[in-house]
């Protein structure tokens, strides 16, 4: 009825390498000579001799053993009392569970049970595998310098451009030159390295000759980042930028200049009601980066002293002084991937939970298990590739645990909850370990 796993595969009991076989039981220890009995034997023929340790596994992934449970207590209890009466005197079992949820990454609940069943062990991805922005794109500085020749493939001297560090804060150049449909030069105040974020415009809209005040009617009818250049495609930088209307902004210098104005309309407006020294901007665009612009109620350009990229969800902005008003978000580059989801999820954690009612909790809106009672930390997780799945494996030893699963949680290297699995309880008794097999479909 119960077997070992079919393939094999090699554990420690007592600090003793074991090897596994086809077969309930067949364990084996390595022989490597004359030793002690009962740290090694000596070998027989192909030098393997059978082992006293077996082990008992149950698997709950083909069905639940009930209808509104997968596992319960008196169903382990009465397991564990039959197998010790049949277990041999001379024999050292090691009781086990073990279940595989599947998941896929399309944003959609996977069941892992099909059929009538009425209990369930359900999967979904938090993370949204979205289209990119259109007409966007990224260079990436690997060496220090104060000045970056970054490439893209926009085609167009009309480019938004915003700059951050190794540390995905926001560097101010001291200049920024389109030097050509595919080439921008990005001139420092000191070696750095990092990342240019790029958004073509448009709107390409001429400040009508050299003045110390531009008035820009670029017809957008929203709220718009902007980028204003010299008739040489330096980046200038205004003294003031007021937005009038949704299709008038007014920019002020301090000597007369001619050039251009770019504007590009927001992707996403987030408001910040209260002033306050610190804004955080949970934008959820699960791109590479974004650009960011910020205003006050007045509807004028400020400038924060720091603006930092948190994670691909959330970037925050702190100001010298406490401003209220609303950011501009765009989000640039290419979306997440499986692979860019995947890789940071193989430096990330586990948590298990046990509330009650998980269905009807929104891991979207928590971000968070519903109720956490153990976390496995990422030495005990294995992660494998294949061509078709991914693999997150993971076991629960004998301890003092004792308590009823109704929640997974797999977070990645930034604390984010990553995948979401609700489920009836599983049953986990301190006498019986139990095994997590997650297969994320590719």
């Amino acid at each position: 009825m119960v077997v070992s796993s079919p393939s094999g595969g090699t554990f420690f009991v007592d600090n003793v390498r074991v090897h596994e076989y086809v077969g309930a039981g067949k364990y084996y220890y390595e022989s490597k000579g004359v030793s002690a009995y009962p740290s090694e034997y000596d070998g027989y023929g192909d030098n393997w001799t059978l082992a006293p340790h077996f082990k008992v596994e149950i698997d709950m992934s083909d069905a639940p053993f009930g209808d509104d449970f997968i596992m319960d207590e008196p169903t382990i209890f009465n397991l564990l009392k039959y197998w010790e009466i049949l277990r041999p005197v001379t024999r050292v079992p090691h009781y086990r569970t073990m279940i595989a949820p599947i998941a896929d990454f399309s944003n959609l609940w996977r069941a892992l049970y099909a059929g009538a069943y009425t209990a369930v062990f359900n999967t979904v991805l938090l993370i949204t595998i979205a289209a990119p922005a259109a007409g966007t794109d990224f260079y990436v500085q690997t060496a220090t310098s104060d000045e970056w020749l970054v490439t893209h493939g926009l085609s167009t001297l009309k480019v938004l451009v915003q700059c951050y560090d190794t540390a995905d804060e926001r560097l101010i150049p001291e200049n920024i030159q389109q030097t050509g449909p595919s080439d921008i030069t990005v001139e420092l105040g000191a070696p750095d390295a990092g990342i240019v974020y790029m958004a073509t415009a448009d709107s390409q809209v001429p400040a009508g000759g050299a003045s110390t005040t531009w008035t820009i009617n670029h017809g957008d009818n929203d709220d718009i980042f902007s980028h204003f250049v010299d008739t040489s495609y330096n980046q200038i930088i205004p003294d003031t930028v007021t937005n009038v209307t949704d299709d008038q902004l007014v920019a002020t210098f301090n000597s007369a200049v001619d050039g251009w104005c770019f504007t590009r309309v927001k992707q996403l407006r987030i408001d910040q009601t209260g002033a306050s020294y610190s804004w955080s901007l949970q934008h959820n665009l699960e791109v590479v980066g974004v650009m960011l612009e910020f205003f006050n109620n007045s509807d004028e350009k400020i400038y924060p002293d720091v603006v930092k990229l948190v994670s691909s969800n959330l970037a925050t902005a702190s100001f010298a002084v406490p401003q209220a008003g609303y950011a501009l978000v765009m989000g640039v580059g290419a979306p997440n991937t499986q692979g860019s989801v995947w890789t940071p999820l193989t430096s990330g954690y586990i948590e298990l939970g046990d509330a009650s009612a998980t269905e009807s909790w929104n891991p979207w809106l928590n971000e968070a298990l519903k109720n956490t009672v153990a976390t496995i930390p990422n030495e005990h997780i294995e992660y494998v590739e294949t061509s078709n799945y991914y693999y997150v494996t993971f076991d629960l030893p004998l301890s003092s645990l004792e308590t009823n699963i109704t929640e997974v949680g797999l977070f990645n290297d930034e604390s984010e909850l990553v995948f979401y699995s609700h489920c009836d309880p599983i049953y986990k008794s301190s006498d019986v370990g139990l095994t997590m097999h997650y297969r994320i479909e590719r």
